[in-house]
């Protein structure tokens, strides 16, 4: 090797230098974003997308008390006094007919995340679907 070709390998090992590092810093980059990905779907389990409005709850008192097992229950919906709720129990009917089912209602930890999830979601600009 000559003297004057001390310069262009200099070069191209700096070059090469270079340009690896680009690569790990991009990489880099580029798991960081995916892991933040990750921990947003982590986050966002199937409670963070309802809508805390999209709550439905009925506060019931069992009618009859069944003497021996049986699959049916019997109750009446009522408000926080204890009156009966014909509007509430009407809604419940509905609810019933179409979805065949019910569910518990949230627990007040669920409904505090709730909460915090749609304050976030509103201040990320919506549902981070696909982000």
């Amino acid at each position: 090797m000559a003297w004057y070709d001390v310069g262009a390998a200099f070069a191209t090992m700096a070059t090469g230098a270079s340009a690896v590092t680009a690569a790990y810093v991009w990489t880099q980059g580029q798991l960081a974003e995916r892991w933040q990905r990750r921990d947003a779907i982590r986050l966002r389990t199937w409670s963070g997308y309802i809508d805390i409005g999209g709550i439905n709850a009925w506060r019931v008192r069992l009618v009859e008390e069944p003497t021996e097992p049986t699959s049916r229950v019997v109750v009446e919906i009522i408000d926080e006094d204890g009156r009966p709720r014909e509007n509430a129990a009407h809604n419940m009917r509905q609810f019933v007919l179409k979805d065949a089912m019910l569910a518990r209602v949230a627990s007040p930890a669920d409904y505090a995340y709730l909460i915090e999830i749609g304050k976030q979601r509103r201040q990320q600009g919506g549902f981070p679907i696909g982000r």
